[in-house]
């Protein structure tokens, strides 16, 4: 009988070839990403970095002990131009009319 909670498995050696897995994960392609045999700080922090590959990361009020993948802007340190240009890669971003001011 398949399960209702669809995954891959992807070996600790071969993360680097799967950087976009979170991305297709968030696409809702799959519900879980399993890296078997990962025991120790080090590799899971370098698995953890090759599986991000290079998304947004934001990093939640320390008493909650979380993080989510994007931003949001009242979570964006400063004036939001970081925040904006992260919004510029969205499709459609463009017609937004997000700019600038000076």
């Amino acid at each position: 009988m398949p399960g209702f909670f669809r995954n891959v498995v992807i070996p600790a050696a071969e993360v680097g070839r799967h950087s976009d897995a979170i991305r297709l994960q968030r696409r809702e392609d799959f519900e879980g990403i399993i890296v078997p045999d990962v025991h120790d700080p080090a590799t899971c922090a370098t698995v953890c970095s090759r599986l991000e590959g290079g998304l947004v990361r934001t990093v939640l009020p320390a008493p909650f002990h979380a993080f989510f993948f994007g931003m949001k802007p009242n979570l964006t340190p400063g004036n939001l131009v970081d925040y904006f240009q992260f919004c510029s890669g969205f499709p459609g971003a463009s017609g937004w009319g997000f700019r600038q001011s000076g």
